[in-house]
């Protein structure tokens, strides 16, 4: 099982008009807090994590190594307290001596932070010796700006319903002020302000409840440059309590809910957000040293904010949990539309889920998962789909016996590529852009077109070098007249060739290898040496980041690698690849300032390595790309280099986050590739497939495509009718009433059907569920809308629907119904009910078999006789689950969701020979995945099986989204061999890849609820077995020995075995 979204923290720093990601670390459980904070003695800022678990870790940002580093952990779960109702809620003292956190209702922990300008005295605490913030401490110096014990507040907070807190900024000499919103029985709400008094371990009451409006939501603390004090936010006014003033500054605002506030300057304006938003300034007004009122203005227009930063230079970046995440520049009015806002950059999110397909719209064997994302006018249709996408701007026809393609320029400074060089066995074509058509040239002088191109390339000074196999030949671009030509002698003849800037690599029969340099209008052979074997490829490029120039070589005999040092062509080192396939391709290449070397075999396969400083070839991995041969070129797009890998499994490899990644391309097969920045597309591609040379742009490179279909109203259900190639979708808005009330709107929509039914119900504030309801009957005619055909009524509300052999099965509230459609009268009849539910409120089905999943009941196996039109209960699960969806993976095994955020397996029964025990699944797995799953659905964003997909260590049978916005992949494990070595791999990783702030994998992963909590089993963690890729060659090692180890006696497991299979399970997603 593996998610493409997961629980992470990412790090970009802004650049002009944009965020790069430095670092992405997935985190051991969910993230309930995060701040950003700058110490004393610091020169970055550290960031505060806390977990909704009660882990707490302090990080660090190391600028060598890119990554994250704990500087202080602790764990403050208390399972015997009940947790606060508003959730976690986490604070950093302005002035840095403090973090507060409240976890559990009525609890208020401290975690003291030291701090110079404040007597150890004063302090009367211990400084822990490890990094653990929570734990017997010992006696020693303190360093400012480290942490001491956490303790709880000696005083309980008596404000049971906390609403929001705040840490006043106070000068450093007194102590820091905790200000707490809360509500009372009578749902009055109040705003009561203590002093920490950390040497004695206490809350002391400073200031006594303050009544403010009932609507009151938000406390912003205020800087001492300001006037200190905090506001408070309502739904119709903003307060400003301040210290300095005899009473509060009242500010009234049009009815809104504010959801996030950012401080801009010292403290005179603070940006907010409010739940449909919109963004406003509110500024704190001055006249003569005091605050004298408030002002708000509106600002503009954004997604709907669940956090506002204020980056620098204007930047503000928006991040939303019901849409994109959005960056934004905050610029000087516009005079025509008013805006100060321009949007940058905008990052995908696709929480929350509602309900998704699985559609194959295209019928390439490529399934799409369309979802119904976001919420209420950020509402919107997404599809997902997997690989990269390339859309095709032209195509020259018969090109079947190509051999090669390079672009050209018109001259060497030119921005825009005009010419394609086109080899074939036994000559070479030329194809100009001309306008918006590419026309094959003549009139090419000495250009040798009766013969075979090795390479082809721009030089310096507006010249073109051509390699074939008897010559080298510079030539000008205006008139194709030779400057310079290198003839090699008779029955020599050049195998391969590589140039950069204006040095020339080529490799002859017998292993001779030749350097030459074009300088002053002179071809000049440099450097020559001969090893003992065929050249079978070469690359010859310079490493910026290492400021040298080396060759790579591949060989035939040995199946060795052999990079060397230009200009004279010594050997650094060889490296003897395993197997018997020959390299035919080879590469050098800097991704993000890190050097690779890239090595392609004749079965498809490919070497990676890293350079290191001292110029040796180091952590060698393995990946199976394709079946055939590899070619591979490097190309950019939005300004980063990555490599294509033509085959018959087009594939571009690019880094994330300092790892190589692969992600396929969405054509069938390419066999030669260039880059092709023409004026028609910039960044566009010219490569040879289906034996045409097309011209094409591709998408950004990453590994899954997400297209947005805006609806600015929530999405709740959605269905795709195959014959009609139209999509259903059951959305919610709101529409103000005259007389002033909110009221919900449902509507169905249609996307882009013979047929649709909808289940509805209606819900009234007296009656704890529905007790009646319709299922409405729609079809569309031939104009393309909506027609209402049948309504049957229903005693309750209609929770799910299924089809089983062309009858409409239906989950209504505690009841499955079977209804069939007579065409003769166009009415549903009921034709039977399955009962004893609390609430149907999922349906799955496969074949002649439902699985229901009840609110509490969990799941419950149903078969339907279509000879009775009746349904027969198979089997139960006598355990209790608050189910939140369900799937069948086949006819006995049965995948279940709760509402814990765990997943559990169940299978039938039966062998058994009681009829008790026939009717009991029983479990077969459990696992904690950390996100609220909504639905399951069969199906897989990779290729349909073949008989190769089929030989996969996994097989993916089932997708899922949840609540937050992720994606999962659940595959199934066919043989018993490969499940106990990749459960023995599992526990291995355990131990090597440690989480961050020492958060464990195995609590991370146990299965949760209110009642119990045991160790996962039977489902293995995807995520975690994929990490064993990014382990360098030493810890894989250490990883397989232990592997090897465990299951001793079965089929033996080498490390390339090992590897390989990691390596196929990347390819189910």
């Amino acid at each position: 099982m593996t998610d493409e979204f997961s629980t992470n923290i990412d790090s970009n720093p802004t650049v002009r008009k944009s965020l790069r990601l430095i670092t992405d670390v997935p985190i051991y459980g969910r993230i309930a807090c995060i701040h950003a904070f700058r110490p004393e003695h610091r020169d970055t800022d550290l960031i505060f994590v806390s977990t909704e678990r009660g882990s707490v870790i302090v990080l660090s940002f190391d600028q060598q190594t890119q990554r994250l580093v704990p500087e202080a952990t602790g764990d403050f779960n208390d399972p015997s307290s009940r947790l606060a109702d508003p959730g976690q809620i986490g604070l950093v003292d302005p002035q840095n001596r403090m973090i507060g956190l409240h976890i559990h209702q009525g609890n208020f922990k401290i975690i003291p932070m030291f701090h110079s300008q404040i007597s150890l005295s004063s302090w009367n605490l211990l400084v822990n010796s490890s990094q653990s913030i929570k734990g017997k401490g010992v006696a020693r110096p303190p360093v400012p700006g480290e942490f001491g014990e956490a303790f709880n507040a000696k005083q309980v907070l008596d404000e049971l319903h906390v609403i929001s807190l705040a840490l006043l900024h106070e000068p450093i000499e007194k102590h820091p002020t905790l200000a707490v919103l809360h509500m009372d029985s009578k749902e009055s709400r109040y705003v009561t302000q203590y002093e920490v008094v950390i040497k004695e371990k206490a809350l002391v009451l400073k200031s006594a409840a303050t009544k403010v409006e009932n609507g009151s939501s938000l406390l912003i603390p205020v800087p001492l440059a300001a006037g200190g004090g905090v506001l408070v936010v309502g739904e119709q006014s903003i307060a400003l309590h301040s210290p300095s003033l005899q009473k509060p500054i009242m500010l009234s605002i049009k009815a809104t809910l504010i959801k996030c506030f950012n401080q801009v300057d010292v403290g005179f304006r603070y940006l907010l957000g409010d739940y449909e938003g919109q963004l406003y300034i509110l500024a704190i007004i001055f006249a003569n040293g005091t605050a004298r009122e408030l002002k708000m203005t509106p600002v503009g227009q954004t997604v709907q904010a669940s956090s506002l930063t204020y980056l620098t230079d204007g930047y503000l970046f928006v991040a939303s949990h019901f849409g994109d995440s959005e960056l934004y520049l905050i610029v000087p009015e516009d005079a025509n539309t008013g805006n100060v806002l321009t949007l940058c950059k905008t990052f995908s999110n696709l929480a929350p889920i509602s309900d998704f397909c699985v559609v194959d719209i295209e019928k390439q064997g490529q399934a799409q998962i369309v979802a119904c994302s976001g919420a209420q006018r950020d509402g919107s249709i997404r599809i997902i789909r997997n690989g990269i996408g390339v859309e095709e701007i032209g195509q020259l026809d018969d090109m079947e016996e190509l051999t090669g393609v390079w672009a050209l320029k018109p001259y060497s400074a030119a921005r825009h590529d005009n010419v394609l060089v086109l080899s074939f066995i036994g000559e070479t074509r030329l194809q100009k852009l001309d306008g918006d058509s590419m026309a094959e040239m003549d009139m090419l002088g000495n250009f040798k077109t009766a013969e075979r191109t090795l390479w082809c390339q721009n030089l310096s000074s507006d010249m073109v070098v051509q390699i074939t196999s008897q010559s080298i030949t510079i030539l000008t671009i205006e008139g194709w007249t030779t400057v310079a030509e290198w003839c090699f002698d008779l029955g020599a003849s050049v195998t391969h060739a590589s140039v950069y800037q204006n040095m020339i690599l080529v490799s002859l029969g017998g292993g001779m290898i030749h350097l030459f340099e074009f300088n002053d209008r002179e071809l000049v052979m440099k450097r020559s040496i001969q090893i003992q074997v065929e050249v079978s490829c070469l690359h010859i490029c310079k490493m910026e980041e290492l400021n040298v120039c080396l060759c790579a070589v591949g060989c035939w005999e040995d199946n060795s690698v052999r990079l060397l040092k230009i200009p004279d062509l010594s050997e650094i080192q060889k490296e003897i690849l395993p197997g018997d396939t020959i390299p035919r391709s080879i590469l050098l290449v800097e991704f993000d300032n890190l050097p690779y070397l890239l090595v392609s075999l004749g079965d498809g396969q490919l070497f990676n390595f890293r350079i290191g400083k001292s110029l040796k070839l180091a952590d060698r991995k393995k990946i199976t790309l394709a079946t055939q041969p590899i070619t591979l070129r490097t190309f950019q797009s939005h300004g980063r280099t990555h490599v294509f890998a033509a085959s018959d499994r087009p594939t571009v490899i690019f880094v994330k986050s300092g790892q190589l990644l692969y992600s396929n391309v969405n054509v069938r097969e390419i066999s030669h590739v260039s880059p092709f920045n023409s004026h028609m597309a910039e960044g566009a591609l010219a490569f040879a497939s289906d034996g045409a040379l097309k011209i094409g742009t591709i998408e950004t490179v990453q590994k899954l495509h997400i297209k947005t279909i805006k609806l600015g109203e929530t999405p709740r259900r959605i269905a795709y009718h195959d014959v009609s190639h139209t999509f259903g979708v059951l959305t919610v808005f709101s529409r103000n009433l005259p007389n002033g009330d909110l009221a919900d709107i449902s509507c169905l929509r249609l996307l882009d059907g013979q047929g649709y039914e909808v289940g509805t119900g209606f819900a009234f504030p007296h009656e704890d569920e529905p007790v009646r309801g319709r299922i409405l009957v729609f079809k569309v005619n031939d104009m393309r809308l909506l027609q209402l055909v049948h309504e049957y009524d229903i005693r309750g509300s209609a929770y799910s629907f299924v089809s089983v052999h062309g009858r409409l099965v239906a989950g209504v509230n505690s009841n499955v119904m079977v209804l069939r459609w007579n065409s003769d009268t166009s009415l549903l009849e009921l034709q039977s009910m399955n009962h004893g539910h609390v609430l149907a409120l999922s349906l799955a089905v496969r074949g002649d078999f439902i699985l229901v999943a009840d609110l509490i009941k969990s799941i419950t196996l149903l078969q339907f006789d279509l000879a009775t039109d009746s349904l027969k209960e198979l089997a139960y699960d006598a355990d209790s689950n608050w189910m939140t969806a369900a799937e069948l993976i086949d006819d006995d095994t049965f995948l279940g969701a709760d509402s814990s955020m765990n997943i559990f397996a169940l299978s039938k029964q039966g062998d058994q020979v009681s009829e008790e025990e026939r009717q009991r699944l029983r479990p077969k797995g459990w696992f904690h995945t950390g996100e609220l799953i909504n639905r399951f659905r069969k199906g897989s964003l990779t290729l349909h099986a073949t008989d190769e997909t089929l030989a996969l260590p996994a097989i993916p049978e089932i997708l899922y989204c949840t609540v937050h916005g992720a994606i999962g992949v659940v595959a199934r494990i066919p043989s018993d061999e490969t499940a106990k070595i990749l459960s023995t791999l599992q526990e291995a990783l355990k131990s090597v890849v440690q989480g961050v702030g020492g958060l464990i994998h195995s609590d991370w992963r146990r299965y949760r609820t209110e009642r119990r909590s045991i160790k996962s089993a039977g489902i293995i963690d995807g995520d975690l077995i994929e990490s064993f890729l990014e382990l360098d060659r030493s810890m894989q090692d250490h990883v397989f020995t232990q592997v090897a180890t465990q299951v001793a006696g079965s089929t033996p497991v080498t490390l390339e075995t090992l590897t390989k299979m990691v390596e196929d399970l990347t390819r189910i997603h």
